[in-house]
């Protein structure tokens, strides 16, 4: 037995078949096979049923699984800690980040990172911060730019918060809306209307349905610009980040709403990253960069300077 078939495994039970499995091993599906049935021999237990299509784990194989997860996390440490001789132009750093950060920091960290660090491999994942904290947990992510009001258990997770992100509404110029002839209008003035918005706490939801919108919301889109877009094209009105709007008011024929909130509806983006992992010099470049980019001075937070001194090692700037 050797970690390539363990390896062989891994692939086949996440991704549930031969075909994508070998695909993402770079093996033919008869040598992934053989592979993997070579690898019952030697441990002398099934490890895979097929049901309905899908390659499924026995319950033996299940707990190998989680085994080989532990693995497989144990040498991507062992590499990280290698890779820190190197510096941050060797290293690698997977990020999953929510639709609001996404839409106002995200292109000004990417900026900063490949004039700073062209060599830095930085792979993306934009989504819904509940989503994004699952891959957290399983390893799949090494930091995550979102809201953790999404989720119960953070109990594994550090959590560094960002200052609040204000956001407004938005509809277009010619909107039916605006010849009611009100400066401020309340939140039931817009339930004749298609109102978009990004993936945000069930609570808020509540709360906004509860004020004069029961169907809220119409659509639920992560796409910040297309939201946008959207609504300077068609009767829908968009909630998005203040900055956005901003930024994109020349861009697109829009106009911002002045509406009577009677809570708080601004967004509050928080950096999280496992506990119990080490902070790699990557790792650590990213959250420095999205902490400027929400003006928060990192080098003067208690609890991200006392996480740096629990690394396996001192970090090099």
């Amino acid at each position: 037995m050797n970690f390539r078939k363990l390896s062989h495994l891994l692939a086949l039970l996440e991704t549930g078949s031969y075909r994508k499995a070998a695909d993402a091993v770079h093996l033919s599906q008869s040598a992934l096979s053989r592979s993997i049935q070579s690898l019952e021999d030697d441990l002398g237990i099934p490890l895979v049923d097929k049901m309905h299509g899908d390659v499924v784990p026995t319950p033996q194989g299940a707990l190998v699984l989680q085994q080989i997860r532990r693995i497989a996390f144990n040498t991507r440490e062992l590499f990280e800690t290698i890779k820190r001789i190197n510096g941050v132009e060797e290293g690698e750093v997977r990020i999953g980040i929510g639709p609001f950060p996404a839409s106002t920091a995200l292109d000004h960290v990417l900026k900063e990172m490949i004039i700073e660090y062209p060599r830095l491999k930085i792979h993306v994942e934009r989504s819904n911060p509940e989503l994004l904290l699952a891959l957290l947990n399983d390893d799949k992510l090494d930091l995550v730019v979102g809201d953790s009001r999404y989720v119960s258990n953070t109990s594994q997770i550090h959590i560094l918060d960002l200052p609040s992100q204000t956001v407004g509404f938005v509809a277009s110029r010619s909107h039916p809306v605006l010849q009611l002839g009100k400066k401020t209008l309340a939140l039931s003035d817009l339930e004749p209307w298609v109102v978009g918005t990004p993936t945000i706490p069930g609570d808020l939801v509540d709360e906004i349905r509860s004020h004069g919108l029961p169907s809220f919301p119409s659509i639920v889109c992560e796409d910040m610009r297309l939201l946008i877009s959207l609504a300077s094209e068609t009767n829908l009105i968009a909630i998005v980040p203040d900055k956005l709007i901003s930024r994109t008011e020349h861009q697109y024929l829009i106009q911002r709403l002045t509406i009577d909130f009677p809570f708080d509806i601004s967004a509050h983006p928080r950096i999280m990253f496992a506990k119990g992992k080490t902070i790699g010099p990557a790792t650590d470049t990213l959250i420095r960069s999205f902490a400027r980019q929400f003006d928060l001075d990192i080098g003067k937070h208690g609890l991200y300077l006392d996480l740096l001194k629990e690394s396996a090692a001192p970090l090099r700037h």
